[in-house]
């Protein structure tokens, strides 16, 4: 592996092409497999962070990760870029650590702002939550990050780690739309 400062911006642009093209395969089949249940929730529903909220509260009990199956859980590790490899129950623990190192850092992000965060880290912070990064301005990548953090540390109930990344999937499948 290559270190980070090491790499050239083509080579960097050409990552992030790949990680976009993979996650997009994945969104289009989650928004047709019964993944994710349609009569369950529709883009519609992830629209705005209030909308998210709203089927938050309605819907956490069905997005528990303890419901997953193998198949799935190993879609959703791939779209966070979690190794896919090993059996459900690590598959669980894997996907629940880097949700809650991402809360972690949300809540600093929180606490700070997002307003003084450079270009670079506004990709990184958005890519590490499975949003879209190309062609995105900084005013896009801080509202997403904004959005993003409005949902992940809302607690009445907390979003559960399955629908923080199914909203990901959902805000993407509206973005390949638009």
């Amino acid at each position: 592996m290559v270190p980070s400062n090491c790499v050239t911006p083509n080579q960097l642009l050409k990552k992030r092409t790949k990680l976009q093209e993979r996650r997009d395969a994945i969104t289009a089949l989650a928004t047709r497999s019964t993944v994710v249940n349609p009569d369950l929730l529709s883009s519609k529903d992830f629209a705005t962070p209030e909308r998210t909220i709203q089927a938050i509260k309605a819907h956490h009990a069905s997005f528990a990760l303890d419901l997953l199956e193998l198949k799935p859980l190993k879609a959703y590790c791939k779209y966070m870029e979690i190794s896919t490899l090993g059996f459900s129950g690590l598959l669980k623990k894997r996907l629940s650590n880097k949700i809650q190192l991402l809360r972690s850092d949300d809540m600093l992000l929180r606490k700070e702002g997002v307003d003084h965060l450079s270009t670079a880290e506004l990709i990184s912070a958005n890519e590490e939550r499975g949003m879209r990064t190309l062609n995105q301005t900084d005013a896009q990548l801080r509202k997403s990050l904004q959005d993003w953090i409005a949902v992940s540390l809302f607690d009445s109930p907390p979003a559960p780690e399955v629908f923080l990344i199914v909203s990901r999937i959902f805000v993407n499948n509206i973005q390949i739309k638009a």
